[in-house]
């Protein structure tokens, strides 16, 4: 097979944008839900939705070219690619990301000029607030965002359960957890182990209904506050699962000082963090992706094991042991208070 050119590969690389873009139409005038319903020509489709058929018939056809929808006697319907854009279907992860892309994503990447001449995220200065009080105003996408962690959150159980002794520790503290869905999944691996489940208000405010269908939510205790602020309550093991990447190093300095502060002796701290290469020539380029998206969107950073080692001796705290896990979970990086 002949090899594309370079120029052929540089184009389809600038044009990126336009499959997101097709992808993310596809979602927000309904298309995924009406065709989830059963197939229909363009002009049921229009009258359905409500959109102008014409261009209905330009999107379906670069959709189709992208292989999300077929088209045959009956008219058009999803493909099995175009299935997991459904909100509740297996791709769900997929599809909460296509919302955030939509919503949030976009606008932030392409003022990504503004992080790499200031060093500063590019959201603020694109939308005139942070993400986390864009969410807040805009509960459907904070809600995509949940749905989109829930779905890390319990595939990362298993892989943390392996490579993890949890029986040790009788409260377990996941702070920043979102709805808990990492927390019930110990919780219910671990039947004698609490739980405290602790983040913003508006976050905790939809924990419950999760925490009760999993059956743990009467052992487990919903704290609200942010931990920038507040330092959170004690308990045996505390953990900061994908947290400290949303942050720069001065905030993530505070919020281990502020877990610092409340550890008891013995107590340990899991930090569960996709890490860097300690060879910055050795590319991972989801994770460099992945890094730039901290920048452009958070001001926050992917980071190497020896450099979270330095931000929790900071803190007062010492990184212990680094253990890996399986694909689809976080390395684990395990600390403890300084010996006095």
């Amino acid at each position: 097979m002949e090899k594309k050119s370079d120029v052929s590969k540089v184009a389809d690389l600038v044009n990126g944008f336009q499959q997101s873009c097709v992808l993310v139409a596809m979602i927000q005038v309904g298309l995924v839900e009406r065709l989830a319903q059963g197939p229909a020509d363009a002009q049921t489709l229009a009258a359905d939705l409500e959109l102008h058929p014409p261009s209905l018939t330009r999107l379906l056809r670069a959709l189709s070219g992208l292989g999300m929808v077929r088209h045959d006697d009956h008219g058009w319907q999803l493909t099995s690619a175009g299935k997991l854009l459904q909100k509740d279907g297996m791709g769900a992860g997929i599809r909460a990301w296509a919302e955030l892309v939509g919503g949030e994503y976009l606008g932030a990447w392409g003022g990504l000029r503004h992080s790499l001449q200031t060093g500063q995220p590019s959201f603020p200065a694109i939308f005139g607030e942070t993400v986390w009080q864009h969410r807040q105003k805009n509960p459907a996408l904070d809600d995509s965002f949940q749905r989109l962690t829930r779905g890390q959150q319990a595939r990362a159980v298993s892989g943390l359960t392996r490579a993890y002794d949890f029986s040790a520790y009788s409260t377990v503290m996941d702070v920043g957890g979102g709805h808990g869905q990492l927390l019930a999944g110990l919780l219910q691996a671990y039947p004698d182990m609490n739980g405290v489940l602790f983040d913003l208000p508006h976050v905790i405010a939809g924990a419950e209904p999760l925490l009760e269908k999993a059956g743990v939510l009467k052992r487990c205790r919903l704290v609200s506050g942010s931990f920038l602020e507040t330092p959170p309550q004690p308990a045996d093991l505390y953990l900061l699962k994908h947290v400290l990447h949303n942050w720069n190093d001065d905030q993530c300095r505070t919020i281990l000082k502020h877990l610092g502060q409340v550890m008891r002796q013995g107590g340990k701290l899991l930090v569960l963090e996709n890490l860097l290469p300690e060879d910055d020539m050795e590319v991972d380029l989801p994770l460099a992706m992945l890094d730039l998206h901290m920048l452009a969107v958070l001001g926050g950073q992917e980071r190497k094991a020896s450099e979270y080692a330095s931000l929790l001796a900071a803190a007062g705290l010492r990184l212990q042991r680094h253990l890996t896990t399986r694909v689809g979970a976080p390395d684990i990086l395990e600390a403890t208070l300084e010996e006095c």
